[in-house]
Formats: structure tokens, sequence, C-alpha cells
């Protein structure tokens, strides 16, 4: 039988040492579920909310053998994990900085200080008078545009070698950079994270790795998937996130890395494809745009994707950060002109 016994602090740790006092146990031998995480307000001032841990252990005070023999395999698996992590996360040592120069010393009090001798300015160049009665340029160059007097003949244009135009250098294009080669070790240790963290979700699931230059694939199997997806596919993502992570921090480059579990993207995909059909025909018909909320990048290139040969829709992105809507914009009608019969 168990005693579950609430406690209150400012944060989670300070509810546990509460608790700890309370029941004259140590944090270690405490087993607790968080009912609240807390929150701390605006400024401290409004909307200041408690932390909440319920104490499950017996009343003996004990857990018993087996749950905290599972304790400290959970902890030595949690442990193992965040080693992982800190590997894969850590950065380089920084350069060391270079000393800095000796700044001027001011001068004291008292002494007068150096004037700073000014360059003397350049006295603007006089323009070059014109003999008297030779005509300035400007007046040569309005002359030259008037037909000459008395009929006689303009005098014939001097002739100059034309110079062939330079032929312009045509750069040739540069080919596309071919795709990162892609090998096993470089995938090890994003691989052994990603057992580590399913070891701790759920039970009998095993990850299957596919690669080829400029791509990485997971697999996930077996377990709970529903677990593993999560609502929206918020658990899948943050996976995603991290193996992506951990796989450009092992080899440098970054390639496209994909986390599945048991074929869930590609429903996903064709969900949102039929998803993007139905509401550009809605857009089509009300003549009024349509919106798909709360997106991520790649739930967004499937909208664009499935709707880019339609050309009486058009679709963009809408808002700012990761998570954006998209829009679905009806085309401009044509009018059909009647011919007569």
């Amino acid at each position: 039988m168990t005693d579950t016994k609430e406690f209150e602090g400012k944060n989670i740790d300070a509810a546990l040492e509460k608790a700890s006092s309370a029941l004259n146990m140590t944090k270690d031998q405490l087993r607790y579920e968080v009912v609240c995480t807390g929150s701390s307000g605006i400024f401290g001032l409004v909307g200041v909310k408690n932390a909440r841990i319920r104490i499950l252990n017996s009343k003996k005070g004990s857990g018993g053998a087996g749950a905290g023999g599972r304790r400290d395999v959970l902890d030595e698996d949690r442990q193992e994990i965040l080693s992982m992590l800190d590997e894969a996360f850590a950065e380089p040592a920084p350069e060391p900085e270079s000393r800095p120069r000796p700044e001027a010393k001011a001068a004291p009090r008292g002494e007068p200080r150096a004037e700073s001798k000014k360059a003397p300015r350049a006295k603007p160049k006089s323009r070059p008078r014109t003999e008297k009665g030779a005509p300035a340029p400007a007046e040569r160059s309005r002359a030259a545009g008037r037909p000459p007097a008395n009929g006689a003949k303009p005098p014939a244009p001097e002739e100059r070698p034309e110079t062939p135009p330079a032929a312009s250098e045509e750069l040739p294009e540069s080919p596309p950079a071919p795709p990162v080669e892609v090998k096993e070790a470089d995938v090890v240790l994003a691989r052994d994270v990603l057992s580590k963290i399913l070891d701790n979700i759920t039970d009998e699931a095993t990850v299957k790795v596919a690669f080829e230059p400029g791509r990485v694939g997971f697999s996930m199997e077996g377990g709970n998937s529903s677990v593993l997806i999560g609502k929206r596919g918020k658990t899948l993502k943050a996976m995603q996130h991290i193996v992506e992570k951990v796989v450009k921090k092992s080899m440098g480059e970054a390639v496209e890395v994909q986390v599945d579990v048991e074929g869930y993207l590609e429903k996903r995909a064709s969900s949102l494809t039929t998803l993007a059909s139905r509401l550009a025909e809605k857009a089509r018909q009300t003549g009024k745009p349509t919106t798909i909320s709360r997106m991520d990048a790649y739930e967004r290139k499937i909208i664009h994707d499935a709707l880019r040969t339609d050309r009486s829709v058009k679709t963009r992105s809408v808002g700012n950060g990761d998570i954006r809507n998209v829009v679905i914009h009806p085309g401009r009608r044509t009018s059909r002109k009647k011919t007569a019969p």
C-alpha cells in the first residue's frame, strides 16, 4: 500500500527538500511524480505557482529492493545518455586570447596637451582661362551641333580605327557539389543515443539505419509506436532534432537526416497531400483563401509540393519561427468571352 502525500515548493528541488525532511529520507530514496512544475509568473508578481510533487513511497519509507534496483538502472542509463549527448554537443576548446596591447598613458593634469597640427587645406585648382576669342569647350560642343553657315560643307569627321568590342569572358558553370559520403562510423554515436532513448521510453524497440550519399535514415520498429510518435508527432520531431545534431557533430557536415516510426512519415505525407487538395478545391469554390495552421518546415514543404503544379491556386507560408501557417490563395479567375453564334 502506498501513501500518496503531496509537497509544494518554489521549484521541484525545494519540494523534494521538504519531502525529504518530512519523511526522513534522502532524495534518492524518494519515488515521486511531478503534479505541477510551477511558474515564476510575470516578473515574479502575477501568476506565481508553486511546484508540487506526489510521493509514491510505501508507508515504511522504502520502495523495496526491486524498485530501488530498477531506479539505479534508470539512473545509470540516464547518465550514459547524458554523457553521450555531452560528447556529441561538446564545444571545441576556445582559442587562447591574444594579449591586450598596453594602453597609452594619459598625460598628467597640469601639463599642456600638445596641439595637433592641422594640415593646411589644399587650395582649389583654378580653372584654366581660355584665350580671348577662343571658344570655351562647352561652346565648342554647342557649335558642333549647329548647321554650318553660308551653305559651307561641314568638315569630314576624323576617321578612327574601330576597336572590336572585348568579348565577354563567359565563366563555365561550376558543377553542383557531390553529395557528402556517409560512412557507418559517422552514424554509430547517433544510433547508440537513439537506442538508449528508446530503452527508457518503451520496451522491445529496435533501430535500423540506412544511409546513402547525402542522406541518413533511422527507422524504429516495435514497442509502443503511439508513445514514440507523440501528439502531432512532437516526440518523433524531438528525437529527429537530437539525432540531426549528433550526426552533424560526428560528420562535421550537414546531411539530410530522417527518423521514422513504422512508416509514419509516409502516412503523414499522404494525409497532408489529401488535405491540401481538399482545401485547394474549397479555395477555388469560395474564392477565399484557406489556412492550415501550425506546420513545421517538413509539413509545409509537402503542402507546397502538392499544389506546385496547380495553376488555379497559390500557396505561401505566413509567420515567424519554425512553426508557421500555410495559406492557400485562389488564383485569378479568367473571364471567358462569349462567341457570337
